[in-house]
């Protein structure tokens, strides 16, 4: 039941990540709006996602997911708990084509927060919201955002047991700094041409759409994962 499980969650994810167009890079990819795109990751891999459910190790003011408390099912089998977490989540991303849209340079940076639910002790799944900046030379323009929703797989704790990793909580916890997800945003009210700096008078000003949906997908280094290790080393 394990290794289908496993196996499960690699198609998924495969059939996830085949959203991206083949150009896509592998670290942190945010598809195109309709007009301007498609964007890569600014700062290569060290954009944020936390995941607070509870205290490792029942100490300290860090939360992470991976000392799921216990309950005995119907079947009288002990299992993990359901467990409900909440999700902190920074994107920085860019497109420097000088003849996209008649823009140069545009950084799109998400603000994001919500709950997830562990459904896997590498997969969880999550919903939210939050904030998007659509920044070009001279123009910021602010968009909210609602996250429909949020999946984040840890592809080294997709093997072993609960048991090892319970017993190698350090181990569990830098190794699943690195995590793979796809997200969709759902970009709230309108996004137009003058949200990029563009004027009156310019080719694409009068771009317009309603309620934009962007995927995103990639790697991402959980920074905050090694911070907790190394404040108790």
């Amino acid at each position: 039941m394990r290794r289908l499980s496993t196996v499960a969650v690699l198609v998924f994810g495969a059939v996830l990540w085949s959203v991206q167009p083949a150009y896509a890079n592998l670290w942190d990819w945010l598809q195109e709006f309709s007009g301007p795109g498609p964007f890569h990751d600014r700062y290569f891999g060290t954009d944020l996602m936390f995941d607070f459910c509870q205290a490792p190790l029942g100490r300290g003011p860090l939360l992470t997911d991976f000392n799921v408390p216990t309950e005995v099912n119907s079947l009288g089998q002990t299992v993990p708990k359901p467990v409900t977490c909440l999700f902190v989540d920074e994107h920085n991303f860019a497109n420097e084509d000088k003849d996209n849209f008649g823009v140069a340079n545009v950084h799109v940076d998400t603000y994001e927060g919500g709950v997830s639910a562990r459904v896997h002790r590498a997969v969880s799944l999550g919903l939210g919201g939050g904030l998007m900046r659509i920044n070009t030379p001279g123009h910021t323009a602010y968009k909210g955002t609602l996250v429909l929703p949020r999946v984040v797989i840890k592809p080294a704790l997709l093997y072993g047991t609960d048991a090892f990793w319970s017993s190698h909580p350090w181990w569990y916890m830098v190794i699943g700094s690195v995590k793979y997800y796809v997200k969709l945003d759902v970009v709230v009210g309108n996004v137009k041409g003058e949200d990029f700096g563009l004027k009156l008078g310019d080719p694409n000003f009068d771009f317009r759409t309603r309620h934009e949906r962007l995927a995103s997908a990639g790697f991402i280094i959980d920074l905050g994962n090694v911070i907790a290790v190394a404040k108790h080393h």
